[in-house]
């Protein structure tokens, strides 16, 4: 879409787990686009070019997401007075971005209180818990040097547990070399070390949750 010309965004959130959508503008309008449900045989258009009013159901923003455009209105809206319907799906209070309807309408409660209840039945599925769950590079690469610090020098082994979601952005760490300054050369500072290497491996779990293996060797 950017590469037309047209504005893409990338919209996290959940969607019974955690999920990513687009949110594109078209003429003077935004719509959130779902390929990822529209993957189907055959291909179906059930989420695509729909307003937030249309995705309230089965679609809730988190994250930084809460900050980008309504979807179903123009841009006058969005910058302006939306219609009443719109306006009760745009989040006053970002910090809080469950909570978004209001004035007597239905709550979120009830997606909220599945989206929990399917989380803890991935999460034994997985045979985990949620904090052993690792889901922004900054935990990943925190917890790394921990690890690394423990098992010390030579070779050795540790992992940990990711969404299945934040397994792209671990990917992308390593096939562009930034996960060498995001923990490596801290990690060789603490063991005194001066030289790494490693193969990762990843193992799927149940539930969405993959479980990655480091195996090191520093000296």
């Amino acid at each position: 879409m950017q590469q037309l010309g047209i504005p893409c965004y990338y919209c996290t959130g959940t969607s019974g787990e955690d999920h990513a959508w687009n949110i594109v503008k078209l003429d003077q309008t935004y719509y959130n686009v779902d390929v990822t449900w529209d993957d189907t045989d055959p291909g179906t258009y059930d989420y695509f070019n729909k307003s937030d009013y249309e995705f309230a159901d089965t679609h809730v923003r988190n994250s930084l997401s809460v900050y980008l455009p309504a979807c179903g209105t123009s841009v006058a809206e969005n910058t302006g007075e939306a219609s009443s319907g719109i306006r009760e799906l745009i989040n006053e209070n970002p910090q809080q971005p469950l909570g978004w309807i209001s004035r007597g309408k239905p709550n979120f409660s009830e997606a909220d209180a599945a989206a929990e209840a399917l989380k803890e039945e991935n999460l034994r599925k997985a045979g985990i818990t949620e904090e052993q769950v690792i889901d922004s590079l900054e935990e990943y690469y925190k917890d790394c040097v921990e690890q690394m610090k423990t098992v010390g020098t030579g070779e050795q082994q540790f992992s940990n547990v990711v969404p299945e979601s934040f397994w792209p952005s671990i990917e992308n760490v390593y096939s562009s070399n930034a996960y060498w300054k995001g923990y490596v050369e801290t990690a060789l500072k603490e063991l005194d070390a001066d030289s790494f290497a490693i193969q990762l491996q990843a193992q799927r779990l149940g539930g969405g949750y993959y479980r990655l293996y480091h195996t090191i060797y520093t000296e």
